[in-house]
């Protein structure tokens, strides 16, 4: 389906120049400072050679090729670099000579592309006669037939590497070697690309380490992601208008689908097309049909690995949240010494990393590419967790819902410092006062009276009137945070959980500030524990797991967010923030 709208999932070789141009959308800022950074070689001196590391769908191989078309139609690059592209995987690399064959090949395509078929036809036959004749595992007279090639044209040779991890596995014995040749002045340039960890560049007694400069590709944000989906969009003209509108008036589907695939450009590509074919919908549709297209892909890669570690990723995607390896080893029945030997194996290969972890000095692990947890968890995971992903959908597509701002208790965010809340009455007073229709005023006013000092319930005798003429999860709110001022923790929490947990699926975004307001007091007046017992006996650590994430870290630190996994992890950030907005800002008074 990809190719027929002009877009690549796996391939962007088989797309036009043109085409793949249009469908470049991400990254295109760092492909400036890359082109810059190749600007800065001369023709002979000393070389920098380039890494870019990325998981699987980050966009590595898209990068090369746009980096390719970069250096090829800027005139200055053109005259000192002379590109050559090979194949995605160089997988008969097995010594040097068949790595320098393999560029004088790229030569020869070179050749072809630039109308000189005689070239090309010399340059085979030289070809013919290096892999036709002695054998040659050092590479030397390879080397010096493509030498010869690269003085003709006056220029220094770009190798654009893709899965430069296979390469120099390839050539573990010869390393030292090939770092000869890339430190000659006026010699090879390199810039490659790698999925998985490279031990030639992490072993301070490697040939290559501390060799590369390298370039990260991380996850795009939420914005990023709005911003690249509107310019395919924007490219696709008439043809994208319903996606655009899409955008424009729906984000906060998109930010839950950014939150529960990972900010991946290959999945960036999937959603495109999958909303240009379908925009009426759901974020729950969107991401099953979304899993239903990576299935092939994702199911090979489990196949491919060894038994043992099949069981690894296994209990490492079903835990879902970070885990160390002591906690796989009960889980698997796997020795630990074994785990650990199949996680150091499954991170090299890219398919988990580490991360860190508040409740241990170890490293936790958690898979790389967090569609692919998230497609394991759908198909091997066992129903509760199959039921926290669909409800963990739903939460966050109402918490990216964008509301208008009247209907929000924001300046709740403000008036809910433990000091000076006797000034923050007499300041919503005046307000109500300038402005009697002013709904906003009007919250904040009773709720700085609900949270005054010496408060007793007897003060507002018409409560429960005024509760009457107040939507239900607002009037709820208002009397869970009436009862825990007044030490009424039973009351505070069926009152709070009647408000989060009704028909209203955007209370959190409507009432914000009150539900802020509740769990700071709560906080405060040392309930905060017993309302996280209270809200997971409810389930609610399951339906509402971000805020119960988030109020975890108030109470006990920040770091308790690494505990929980990234699609979690964003929405809780969020929450915790504003919650800790005011102590951050008396922090800052101090």
């Amino acid at each position: 389906m990809g190719d027929l709208l002009g877009l690549a999932l796996y391939n962007p070789a088989i797309l036009s120049d043109a085409a793949f141009l249009a469908s470049f959308v991400a990254r295109g800022e760092l492909v400036e400072r890359m082109l810059g950074r190749l600007a800065e070689i001369g023709a002979d001196g000393l070389a920098s050679h380039h890494l870019i590391l990325g998981q699987r769908g980050m966009g590595k191989t898209s990068l090369l090729r746009r980096l390719a078309i970069g250096v090829r139609d800027d005139p200055a690059l053109s005259a000192v670099l002379l590109l050559l592209s090979f194949r995605e995987e160089q997988y008969n690399v097995h010594n040097l000579h068949v790595f320098w064959c393999n560029c004088l090949d790229a030569l020869g395509d070179w050749y072809e592309r630039a109308g000189h078929p005689e070239q090309a036809g010399a340059l085979d036959r030289d070809l013919a006669l290096l892999t036709g004749g002695k054998p040659d595992p050092e590479g030397d007279e390879a080397l010096g037939v493509f030498r010869r090639w690269v003085r003709q044209e006056g220029r220094r040779p770009l190798l654009l590497l893709d899965n430069l991890d296979i390469i120099l596995t390839g050539l573990s014995r010869q390393q030292w070697s090939l770092r000869r040749v890339l430190q000659q002045a006026g010699g090879v340039v390199v810039v490659g690309a790698s999925a998985g960890y490279l031990e030639a560049t992490a072993d301070r007694e490697a040939a290559f380490y501390d060799f590369f400069q390298v370039t990260v590709l991380e996850r795009l944000d939420q914005d990023e992601l709005l911003t690249c989906l509107h310019r395919l969009a924007t490219t696709r003209g008439s043809q994208g208008a319903k996606v655009r509108t899409l955008l424009d008036t729906d984000p906060g589907r998109i930010r839950a689908l950014h939150d529960l695939t990972g900010g991946n450009p290959r999945t960036l590509t999937l959603l495109y097309l999958q909303l240009e074919t379908d925009v009426e919908g759901d974020a729950l549709g969107d991401l099953e049909r979304l899993l239903d297209q990576v299935t092939v892909l994702y199911k090979a890669r489990v196949e491919d690995l060894a038994p043992q570690a099949r069981v690894v990723l296994d209990a490492v995607a079903l835990a879902w949240n970070p885990i160390i390896a002591a906690d796989l080893a009960v889980a698997t029945g796997l020795p630990t010494t074994t785990v650990s030997t199949q996680l150091d194996r499954l991170q090299k290969d890219g398919v988990v990393e580490k991360v860190g972890v508040s409740t241990s000095s170890r490293a936790a692990f958690q898979v790389s590419e967090r569609f692919f947890n998230i497609w394991y968890l759908m198909r091997h995971g066992p129903r509760r967790q199959r039921r926290r992903l669909r409800w963990l959908t739903g939460f966050l597509r109402a918490f990216y819902t964008p509301v208008q701002l009247p209907n929000r208790a924001t300046d709740l965010l403000k008036v809910e410092h433990l000091h000076g809340v006797e000034e923050a009455v007499d300041a919503y007073r005046q307000a109500v006062a300038i402005a009697p229709e002013d709904l906003v005023a009007q919250r904040n006013l009773l709720a700085a009276r609900l949270i005054q000092p010496g408060y007793r319930g007897d003060q507002d005798v018409n409560f429960e009137m005024m509760m009457a003429r107040r939507p239900g999860p607002e009037a709820d709110l208002l009397r869970a945070i009436r009862a825990i001022v007044q030490d009424n923790f039973g009351a505070a929490v069926e009152c709070f959980v009647s408000a989060i947990t009704g028909d209203d699926t955007e209370v959190l975004a409507v009432y914000q500030g009150y539900v802020l307001l509740f769990l700071r007091q709560t906080a405060h007046r040392g309930y905060g524990d017993r309302l996280l017992s209270a809200l997971t006996e409810r389930g609610l650590a399951d339906t509402h797991w971000p805020l119960q994430a988030a109020f975890d870290a108030y109470l006990h630190g920040e770091a308790r967010l690494m505990d929980v996994n990234p699609e979690v992890r964003g929405a809780a950030r969020r929450i915790y923030d504003w919650l800790d907005a005011p102590r951050q800002q008396a922090g800052k008074a101090q």
